[in-house]
């Protein structure tokens, strides 16, 4: 973990912060990185997180079935993914949030933190990821789809 941390200082300490074809800024540094790890210390899990195995396990068994749905991760005690939501999926119940409390304000402006707090509901409220990590690995540029109706864990 530590060398890990180590290349992110150092990204944040020596690197430049340039485009790149998405158009997105990225920090670069001359050469790049690599991290080495002795695999008999361990797996490396690169995360800042405390994790427990039950965790690890039951987040790699959602990406190898390649399933997109986060109430088959909270069924099973994972809460890790809880707070993210598929854009395309919460948006349109964030700006359904956002007018019905608008319309309850009347003229009063809806403030920074209120606009955080019902968005962060939004996404909190859709069991939608999108296309994760797993779905990745099982459907490399296929089109994705989110179906509520299909039995959560089938692919």
């Amino acid at each position: 973990m530590k060398a890990y941390l180590d290349i992110l200082d150092n990204c944040l300490t020596n690197g430049t912060i340039s485009d790149n074809r998405t158009g997105i800024p990225t920090i670069r540094i001359p050469w790049g990185a690599t991290f080495t790890h002795d695999m008999k210390d361990g797996f490396p899990l690169l995360t800042t997180k405390k994790m427990g195995p039950k965790t690890i396990f039951t987040e790699l068994e959602f990406f190898i079935k390649g399933i997109t749905d986060k109430q088959w991760l909270q069924e099973r005690g994972c809460h890790i993914w809880d707070e993210w939501g598929n854009a395309n999926a919460w948006g349109a119940v964030f700006a359904q949030k956002i007018f019905n409390e608008a319309r309850r304000m009347g003229a009063k402006a809806i403030t920074k933190e209120r606009e955080t707090e019902l968005k962060n509901q939004a996404m909190n409220d859709c069991r939608d990821l999108g296309p994760v990590y797993g779905w990745q690995w099982r459907h490399w540029n296929g089109k994705y789809k989110f179906d509520p109706q299909k039995p959560i864990g089938q692919f």
